[in-house]
């Protein structure tokens, strides 16, 4: 159930009164101010998300099982993208090797 757990994220994207959300999972620890990495963010205008890769898997990475570290994750807020990925959860099954409707 690792892949429902990780939804209850997605509910940052319908904060739209804000330019960008930072999530910081608990065993998360920042060694430094996160202003450039935030502005730079902004900046970058298609941009939706910002996240690490997770390489810790246990799986062999072939280009569609890489997946994200949400410990430290940003992202623009928007109602729309809350809406689509929604419907991608309710529309696709999951994999634990290629994720949700196998889109990695």
């Amino acid at each position: 159930d690792t892949g429902i757990r990780d939804l209850i994220k997605l509910h940052a994207f319908k904060l739209e009164q804000h330019p960008v959300v930072v999530m910081v999972d608990l065993t998360t620890l920042i060694l430094q101010p996160l202003d450039e990495v935030i502005n730079t963010f902004l900046a970058d205008t298609p941009a939706k998300a910002m996240y690490t890769k997770d390489y810790a898997t246990t799986l062999p990475v072939t280009g569609t099982n890489q997946g994200i570290n949400t410990g430290l994750f940003f992202l623009k807020p928007s109602k729309e993208e809350f809406d689509a990925l929604k419907n991608t959860y309710a529309t696709s099954y999951y994999d634990e090797e290629n994720g949700w409707g196998e889109l990695g």
